[in-house]
C-alpha cells in the first residue's frame, strides 16, 4: 500500500506539472499575475514536492518521522490547492469578468487537467491516511 501511495502521488505530481505547463505558469512566468497567486502556487508546489520526497523516504526506510513529515506537507499542499481552486473559480464578485476567456489571450485555464489533478490528489490523501492509520495499529 505504501508503494501504491508513492506511485499515485507521483502521478498526481505529473498531472500537476502538466497543469502548470498548460495553464502557462511556466512558459509565461509571473507576468500579469498577482503576488498572492504566485505565493499560493509556490507554497503548493514546494509542499507537494517536499511531501513526496519525505513520503518516498518513508517508503524506503520505514522511518515514522518521515511519514508524519510527508503527511504534514501533504495537508499544506492540499489546503493551498483548495485555496487556489476557490480563488480562481469563476465568480460573480466585483472582480469577475463577464467575457469568456480566450485561449490566445492567456485567460484559458485547463479545467479538465485541473479536475484530474484534484482527483489524483484526493486519492493520494486517502492512500497516505490509510497507510498511516493501518501501518501503526490504529485501524
Amino acid at each position: 500500500m505504501t508503494l501504491a501511495s508513492v506511485v499515485v502521488w507521483s502521478v498526481t505530481a505529473a498531472f500537476g506539472l502538466t497543469l502548470l505547463i498548460r495553464a502557462g505558469a511556466i512558459s509565461r512566468g509571473p507576468r500579469g499575475r498577482s503576488k498572492r497567486r504566485r505565493v499560493l502556487l509556490a507554497i503548493h508546489v514546494t509542499a507537494a514536492a517536499g511531501g513526496l520526497l519525505a513520503w518516498t523516504w518513508y517508503a524506503v526506510t520505514g522511518l515514522w518521522a518521515t511519514a508524519i513529515a510527508g503527511l504534514v506537507f501533504l495537508v499544506v499542499a492540499a489546503a493551498h490547492g483548495l485555496l487556489m481552486v476557490a480563488r480562481w473559480s469563476p465568480g460573480h464578485g466585483r472582480h469577475a469578468n463577464a467575457e469568456r476567456p480566450s485561449r490566445s489571450a492567456g485567460g484559458y485555464f485547463p479545467v479538465h487537467t485541473a479536475t484530474v489533478h484534484a482527483m489524483a490528489a484526493a486519492s493520494t490523501v486517502t492512500l497516505v491516511l490509510v497507510v498511516i492509520l493501518t501501518g501503526h495499529g490504529w485501524s
